[in-house]
């Protein structure tokens, strides 16, 4: 398997995403899916590495479409 460490940090990624759906991180999802997408954003050829670029893709619009976090909640 090609990028195992992009495949690790998705991996992560999901258990993160996970611990804050079940209430057992401090994290925020906002936080969570900008680091990974600052970490990976214009990484990926699609023509290359195109599983790796449509998720990397994916957390970036999921990201973008997602309210801001109010200030006062942080």
């Amino acid at each position: 398997m090609r990028n195992l460490a992009f495949w690790n940090n998705a991996v992560e990624l999901i258990d993160k995403l996970a611990s804050i759906d079940t209430g057992k991180s401090e994290l925020s999802i906002d936080d969570v899916l900008t680091t990974f997408n600052e970490s990976y954003r214009g990484s990926f050829d699609p023509s290359d590495d195109f599983e790796e670029y449509i998720l990397v893709t994916l957390v970036d619009r999921v990201s973008r479409i997602l309210p801001s976090p109010h200030p006062d909640n942080k």
